[in-house]
């Protein structure tokens, strides 16, 4: 990863060489090359929908490309983790599922996002957000290896 005080700018083209993609590459069919030359060069300041398709293309999350290494942390996440447990024991799954919604926002997760809002009142739901949590384990397991 990209360190010291960087840009997204700075991130998206770092990564970007790293992973040996040209601008067109990297556009996909998502973007036009050009966006991503405007977004390299500091001139076009993506949205985080943008974020999260270069941050999947890129193999790194939403919130590196926003924040860098200042971004949220392990300990953050892990907290995340123990309180969602904590609402799922004590019957709260719509709180346990509004906090994986918030977590997802941070890995980028637009479509999980859209099936979460779905769920969130349906107690049908329950083994599906228990499953979302230890989704959320083994992201930070990938994030800490």
């Amino acid at each position: 990863m990209v360190t010291g005080m960087t840009t997204i700018a700075d991130r998206v083209r770092e990564l970007r060489l790293a992973a040996g993609l040209s601008q067109t590459a990297l556009a996909g069919s998502s973007f036009s090359p050009s966006y991503i030359s405007l977004i390299e060069s500091g001139h076009r300041e993506p949205t985080d929908a943008s974020l999260a398709v270069l941050a999947t293309t890129l193999g790194t999350t939403l919130e590196y490309l926003k924040h860098g290494d200042d971004g949220p942390n392990e300990a953050r996440t892990r907290l995340e983790i123990s309180l969602a447990r904590l609402d799922m024991a004590n019957g709260d799954p719509d709180k346990a599922l509004r906090l994986r919604v918030a977590t997802s926002r941070l890995y980028g997760e637009a479509e999980w996002q859209q099936e979460a809002a779905l769920a969130v009142d349906d107690p049908a739901s329950l083994p599906w957000i228990a499953s979302s949590l230890a989704w959320l384990e083994e992201a930070l397991a990938a994030i800490t290896a």
